[in-house]
């Protein structure tokens, strides 16, 4: 089992509409770091789903691009927005709730398996996690959702709402939670007005204060959990306090958990995510 401790590492800078929005993002993921080997790779694209023992046939995807405007309505072209699904736990078709988790720059779908397998502890035997593969293949291995320098942001969000629309009309009563870690974690916040009222709680791990249209009054406000590293050096800590403050300014209920550490998730913090997970799953509150 990979160490949850190691820090992922990147170098560069992210632009957007002629702002400076981060330094870095995450180039190996949350769990590990790539092998020196694997930094040579040439640029490849999502590996199709008969090439991925972990994807389901009932997971494969067209590779059409999901269109529509961000924040309107999305005209969905392709089962899960054409993204590659992967899938860990119990299989969606017999899951009683789900876990979607969002990688970070420089990982892949799986990167993020082994936090949600952890995450889903109290409820393996019921929960499936969702992990889609960004589409932009790296030379130095690994996906990015978009380029450092913004490059393709609002496509990757478009892509994503897609998907979560799928989600919705396939599994419409169906309670799940969404997540992501750095890049992920960006793109989660900007995903706030396409959850549904089955959504039972957000995850936020080293993100940052991007997100470009605040949620709309009609969106479904879930609690929020928001870890960050004070030592982070690739999206800054004041970066991820201001995420938490615009949270609570937008109407959520927030659980700001700020931890010693840099850009990565400690076991600490998946402890802690675990238990409330568990315990916003279990709130018949939440239920409408």
């Amino acid at each position: 089992m990979r160490d949850l401790g190691v820090v992922a590492r990147c170098k560069g800078t992210i632009k957007k509409g002629g702002f400076l929005l981060g330094v870095g993002l995450c180039a190996a993921g949350a769990l590990s770091c790539r092998r020196s080997d694997d930094s040579h790779q040439a640029p490849r694209a999502a590996p199709a789903p008969e090439t991925a023992p972990t994807t389901s046939p009932e997971m494969a995807v067209a590779r059409d691009v999901a269109q529509g405007p961000q924040g309107g309505p999305v005209q969905i072209v392709a089962p899960w927005g054409g993204l590659s699904v992967h899938e860990a736990g119990v299989p969606l078709k017999r899951a009683k709730r789900a876990l979607l988790l969002i990688h970070g720059y420089g990982a892949d779908a799986n990167d993020l398996r082994e936090v949600g397998l952890r995450l889903s502890d109290e409820s393996r035997k019921e929960t499936a996690i969702l992990l889609p593969e960004a589409p932009i293949g790296l030379a130095q291995g690994g996906f990015a959702w978009f380029e450092l320098n913004g490059a393709g942001f609002d496509d990757a969000v478009a892509k994503l709402r897609a998907l979560l629309a799928y989600f919705h009309e396939q599994y419409p009563k169906m309670p799940y939670a969404l997540g992501g870690f750095s890049q992920g974690a960006i793109l989660t916040a900007n995903l706030l007005s396409a959850t549904a009222p089955n959504l039972r709680a957000l995850l936020i791990f080293s993100g940052a204060d991007l997100v470009g249209t605040p949620p709309a009054d009609s969106a479904v406000r879930r609690p929020v959990f928001i870890s960050h590293g004070r030592e982070d050096r690739m999206l800054s800590f004041n970066q991820g306090k201001q995420l938490a403050d615009a949270f609570a300014t937008w109407g959520y209920k927030v659980e700001w958990l700020p931890f010693s550490g840099g850009h990565n998730i400690p076991p600490t913090i998946v402890a802690a995510a675990e238990e409330f997970l568990g315990e916003n799953f279990r709130d018949e509150k939440n239920e409408r």
